[in-house]
């Protein structure tokens, strides 16, 4: 399936999701939908391990996101750490990772057809 078969699909805004390797997959349909000229409106993740290099991000950067992951700087889920980087490939994450869900509110807001996600605390 490609980005371009969801559209007649989707009547509503898409928020693209998931957990792990879940979430590298959703980043990886994020990049392909706006490539494809159909932006979803929202990108939410979980556990997301780096799913790609500088470009990348550059490519995703303007779709609204959160990337979520429990712990903090030094203990945590280490799957959000690969793949590691070595020089001269630099894997990134695309969005800035919070890193407590302890009583965060990730939950989207839909207003006049934008999403809002609300603020966040960075590493």
């Amino acid at each position: 399936m490609s980005a371009g078969d969801l559209r007649p699909l989707t009547g509503q805004p898409v928020i693209v999701t998931g957990h792990s390797l879940g979430a590298a997959r959703a980043a990886v349909m994020c990049g392909l939908m706006v490539a494809d000229g159909a932006a979803p409106a929202a990108r939410v993740v979980f556990g997301e391990p780096k799913p790609g290099l500088m470009d990348f991000a550059e490519r995703i950067k303007d779709v609204p996101a959160r990337s979520y992951r429990n712990g903090d700087a030094l203990h945590h889920d280490l799957v959000t750490d690969v793949p590691f980087s070595f020089p001269p490939l630099q894997y990134v994450h695309p969005t800035p990772i919070v890193p407590d869900l302890g009583g965060a509110n990730w939950r989207p807001v839909l207003a006049h057809g934008r999403v809002r996600l609300p603020p966040y605390r960075t590493l």
